[in-house]
């Protein structure tokens, strides 16, 4: 909807738009029109920097503030009058997670997107080489257990629809937890493969929200430094050890 605003020059169907937005997102309609506020006037500025506006697909509220963050105009929208500090008081649900384009991918945890980069090339050597090689030797113990590479939605707390998550790779072991959209329930295995970028979302907060879930065993695989660490969960939190990237490492799934 904030698409068709954006190119709107009249005043009447400037309101218009604003007045279906309120209709269309009740009480969460203030921020996005302080959004769109801000956009009507840097129209001429973003289209100076070739702003995809023209992918810009506002169904719902979620969009109104991730795709403007996934275009990273804060500092454009600061300069130009907008005030980005109600962002952190919006709180997202799973239902503003399922309604994203398809072409965006991120995790929400705690009512908030973060977004998920590309893939660079060795994490995706990296992560197939861990997928076929858990998923066989899953298949030579005749395991229950399936094998889900990301893609793939896990929503961690069954009755917390406001933190989704996308691990690199999941192993569940209970076919309860199992639905069409994903998992619903803590995966026993959880795998992230860490970038630069990305190092504090896994290491810190993934970490925490794991250990609070239940997640009995969370790999960091770590390119940089050739490392995995292995967090094995005792009681209600993590004991980490360090392999190499040379190293043997048990899974804790099964005994052998």
């Amino acid at each position: 909807m904030l698409k068709e605003v954006i190119f709107l020059t009249s005043g009447k169907e400037q309101q218009k738009a604003v007045d279906r937005m309120k209709a269309n997102m009740g009480d969460r309609s203030k921020e996005c029109v302080k959004i769109y506020s801000s956009l009507i006037d840097m129209r001429k500025k973003l289209r100076r920097n070739k702003a995809k506006i023209e992918n810009w697909k506002f169904s719902n509220p979620s969009l109104c503030l991730h795709s403007i963050r996934k275009l990273d105009v804060r500092k454009e929208l600061r300069r130009n009058g907008g005030n980005m500090e109600f962002a952190q008081l919006i709180h997202y649900t799973e239902e503003d997670y399922y309604n994203s384009p398809e072409d965006v991918r991120a995790e929400l945890i705690d009512g908030q997107f973060y977004d998920i980069a590309s893939p660079s090339r060795i994490h995706q050597e990296i992560l197939g080489f861990l997928f076929l090689g858990i998923s066989s030797y899953i298949r030579s113990k005749n395991g229950d257990c399936k094998v889900y590479p990301a893609p793939f939605a896990v929503k961690l707390f069954e009755d917390d629809n406001k933190t989704i998550v996308e691990p690199d790779i999941s192993i569940i072991c209970d076919p309860k937890k199992l639905t069409d959209r994903g998992c619903t329930g803590a995966p026993d295995w959880i795998i992230e493969i860490v970038s630069p970028s990305t190092a504090s979302h896994d290491y810190i907060r993934k970490l925490k929200l794991y250990a609070d879930a239940g997640v009995k065993e969370y790999w960091i695989v770590d390119p940089d430094k050739k490392s995995v660490y292995v967090y094995h969960l005792e009681e209600d939190k993590f004991e980490v050890t360090t392999f190499t990237f040379q190293d043997k490492i048990k899974a804790n799934i099964y005994e052998d």
